[in-house]
Formats: C-alpha cells, sequence, structure tokens
C-alpha cells in the first residue's frame, strides 16, 4: 500500500508537472512572438525601411533632431536663353521696319539689352560653378529698378538712365557656404542716337555675341570670389550712404558697352528675398514694415559693409540685427527723427543708444545702435534728434570680435518693453534690411576706410 500510495502520488505529480511545462512553454512561446514583432520595426529603422509615419527622427530617442536641409531648386537653364533670344528676335524686326524702332521707348531697348547681357552673364558663372559642385539656392531673377526709385531719398543724376537698367539676384551654396550675388547692368552710350543705330543694325547681339571670352573670365572671377578669404571680396556688402546723387557701380565691362557690377553677400545671413521684395515692392500697405520703409531711413554709417546680417532660423547664431563695419570713432547717425529713450552700458550691448520713433499712424518703433565707443556729450533721454543727427561714435564695447556697429530695429507698442527678449516670432525684431534703403547697396565710392571684422 505504501509503495503504490507513493506511485500514484508520484504519477499525480507527473501529470501536475507536465500541464505547468506545458503552460510555461506556451507563455514563452508567446512572449518570444511579441518579442519579435517588436523588434523587426526597430530593426527595420535603423535601415530605413520602416513604414513613412515610423521613421520621424522625434520618435526615436536616442537621436537629435536634425535641422531640414533646404531643397535646392534645379537650374532652370532654358529660361537663361529667353532674353538674349528675345533680343534677337527683336533686333531682327527693328532692323526690317525701321518705323517700329522709331516707336521703341529708349528705356524698353535698354532694358531688352541689359537683361540679355545679365542672363548671359548669369549662365557663365551657373556653368563654371556646377563644374565645382556649387547647387542654386535662389532662382535667379531680373528686375528694373522702378520700386526701389520710388522708395529712394537718392537724386539719380541727369545723366544716367534708371529705367533702362537692370538686376539679377541668385544664391549659390557649396556645404556650409552658401553665397548672393546681386548683378547690376547698365548700357553705357556715346550718345543718346546710339543705342537705336545698334538695334538698327543688328549690331548689339553681335558686340553680346562675340564676348563670350570676356562673360567666361568675369565669371571665372566671381566663382573664385565665392571662397576668396577677403570678406569684401566674398560676403561683405559694401553701402554707401552720404553720396548726394546715384554713382552706378561699374567692375568691369562687357561687349564694350556694357558696365556690370558684382556684390556678393553671405545668403545664410542676409536672405535674398529681402531684395526681391525690395525690387519688386512686395509690401502690405498697412504692414509695419511698409509704413517705415516710407520714412526713408538713413543709413547710420557713411561709407561700411554689411558684415552680419539678421538670422532667425531655428538654429543656432540667431542674430536679431545688422553689423555694419566701421574703425573705432566713426560718426554713428540716427536713422529717423525721434526721442532719446537710452544712452547708456547694456550687457552685451556695450555702450547702446535707443531712440524712439513715431510713424504718422501713430505706431512707434526704436533704433538701436550698440557696441560704440562714446556718445555725444549732451545725449540724454528725452533728447529730439533729426534724421542723419549725429549720436555717438563707433566701437567695440560689450561683447564684440571686432570694431562695427550692430544695428536693430524693434517694433514699440504701447504697453510693452521692446529691449526685451522676444517670446514669439512676432515679438521678433525687424530685419534692417527690409526698412533701410537698399538702393544704397547699388553705390559706387571708395570704401577702403570703412573698416573690416
Amino acid at each position: 500500500m505504501p509503495i503504490q500510495k507513493q506511485g500514484r502520488n508520484r504519477t499525480f505529480m507527473t501529470q501536475d508537472a507536465a500541464k505547468v511545462a506545458a503552460s510555461f512553454t506556451a507563455f514563452v512561446a508567446v512572449i518570444a512572438m511579441c518579442f519579435i514583432a517588436l523588434s523587426v520595426p526597430v530593426k527595420a529603422s535603423a535601415k530605413g525601411d520602416s513604414p513613412p509615419k515610423r521613421r520621424s527622427v522625434k520618435s526615436s530617442p536616442t537621436k537629435a533632431a536634425l535641422p531640414v536641409k533646404p531643397v535646392n531648386p534645379p537650374i532652370q537653364w532654358e529660361q537663361l536663353e529667353t532674353p538674349i533670344q528675345i533680343l534677337r528676335e527683336k533686333s531682327a524686326t527693328f532692323a526690317k521696319d525701321k518705323a517700329i524702332l522709331a516707336n521703341q521707348n529708349i528705356d524698353e531697348l535698354e532694358g531688352l539689352a541689359n537683361e540679355a547681357v545679365l542672363a548671359k552673364m548669369i549662365k557663365a558663372t551657373y556653368t563654371l560653378a556646377v563644374k565645382e559642385k556649387w547647387a542654386q539656392t535662389e532662382s535667379f531673377r531680373i528686375f528694373a529698378l522702378e520700386h526701389l526709385l520710388s522708395n529712394s531719398a537718392i537724386q539719380v543724376p541727369a545723366t544716367f538712365n534708371p529705367n533702362g537698367f537692370r538686376v539679377a539676384v541668385f544664391a549659390l551654396r557649396l556645404g556650409r557656404t552658401q553665397r548672393g550675388v546681386i548683378l547690376t547692368s547698365s548700357f553705357q552710350s556715346i550718345n543718346p542716337a546710339e543705342l537705336r543705330a545698334l538695334f538698327k543694325k543688328e549690331a548689339l547681339v553681335k558686340m553680346i555675341d562675340s564676348a563670350d571670352d570676356q562673360f567666361s573670365g568675369f565669371a571665372s572671377e566671381l566663382v573664385e570670389r565665392f571662397r576668396s578669404g577677403d570678406s569684401k571680396k566674398s560676403r561683405h556688402m559694401m553701402v554707401v550712404s552720404n553720396a548726394d546723387t546715384w554713382v552706378v557701380g561699374c567692375e568691369t565691362t562687357l561687349a564694350g558697352r556694357f558696365c556690370v557690377n558684382a556684390s556678393l553677400f553671405d545668403s545664410a545671413d542676409t536672405d535674398p528675398t529681402v531684395f526681391i521684395e525690395a525690387l519688386t515692392g512686395a509690401q502690405n500697405a498697412n504692414d509695419l514694415v511698409s509704413q517705415i520703409r516710407r520714412q526713408n531711413l538713413a543709413w547710420p554709417i557713411d561709407k561700411t559693409f554689411i558684415s552680419r546680417g539678421y538670422k532667425t532660423c531655428g538654429c543656432t547664431g540667431k542674430h536679431f540685427g545688422l553689423d555694419l563695419t566701421a574703425p573705432i570713432g566713426t560718426p554713428v547717425h540716427s536713422v529717423a527723427k525721434g526721442v532719446i529713450l537710452h544712452a547708456k552700458d547694456f550687457y552685451g550691448w556695450g555702450r547702446t543708444v535707443v531712440v524712439e520713433h513715431t510713424l504718422p499712424s501713430g505706431d512707434k518703433f526704436i533704433s538701436l545702435y550698440a557696441h560704440l565707443s562714446k556718445f555725444r556729450k549732451d545725449l540724454k533721454p528725452g533728447v529730439l534728434v533729426e534724421r542723419g543727427e549725429r549720436l555717438a561714435h563707433s566701437g567695440n564695447s560689450g561683447t564684440s570680435i571686432g570694431p562695427h556697429l550692430h544695428l536693430e530695429i524693434r517694433n514699440a507698442p504701447e504697453g510693452k518693453e521692446p529691449l526685451s527678449m522676444p517670446k514669439s516670432k512676432k515679438d521678433q525684431p525687424l530685419d534692417p534690411m527690409r526698412v533701410l534703403d537698399i538702393f544704397n547697396v547699388f553705390l559706387g565710392d571708395d570704401t577702403s576706410t570703412a573698416g573690416s571684422i
């Protein structure tokens, strides 16, 4: 009996153990299946093969979010052929029918020729740049100056025809290096009748077509300047604000009669659309920027280079103002009529002057001038200053890597502190390049005393 009882007990325990083992095996199998199901997407994600909804960088706790790279628009080569083709067709028509040519506005004739020259110059530049792996980041566009003329206080000399003048804007990128280019072209005539005579003989097209070497040579100089270690050549844009009349820059003469000038800037800091908007007049009538632009702000320094532009991207290196190179002691002027709010030291800005300006609508904005060396002796809060009046002298105070003027333009709504750190995009300072007279970028003068940074 004891043996049988022990036997029965052994049999009973074995059956229970079998049930437990079977349950445990099933449990392990379920866990294994779940683990496999969960591990497959993780493995696929590492290879980039997971579904789109699981490929978000934000969903990965082990990787920092990367900035989205801008898409480089393809170069529209055929569009670069259009201006020269139009010039050929128009020239052929004018040569056959002199009456049509006689009725053509001289501004339109000059504009046709300048557009053809700029398009050919851009094509030559793109051809060389692409060979060196540069990519387009801002598609080329060619403009007349009518909108800039209407917003500028600068007088144009009688000997120069701004209505036939043309401006081109485009931008390129090579790795982290970004360069914006402003090209200008003006026809240099011996006498008013010369341009019509050249159209009459179809000579203008021949002059441009036969100058391939000149265009390629200047394009080679431009591409070389893109990476030049001399900032004044590669990325610091010249500004001349004290000229009584407009003197167009003329860096080279192409096809015998066309005065062409090139200004380069760092398009990672200064957005090329600043110039495009100014050249097209793309502003809302009630926009604060438009209101300020109608006041014809003065540039605060007579001769200078733009060493750093306005930058508010979602990356490091935000910069809410405009840096203008200037040797220590250079006079700094008020951009518009206003009242002094501050003339004191600020953390980071160093010696700083802040001026409050009131617009015809009653809206207010401030202009801020930082890193100064010394203030004007009688400058204090409440003092009224006029447009172009001297406020202080430039310097290198505060957090600065070299002598320069830091300029900011800020909205000053009632009841808000305009100097506080912006908490949203709406509170950010305005881009000074959107409210200053862009015409001054195209002035030609000796800027050897403008300093550098």
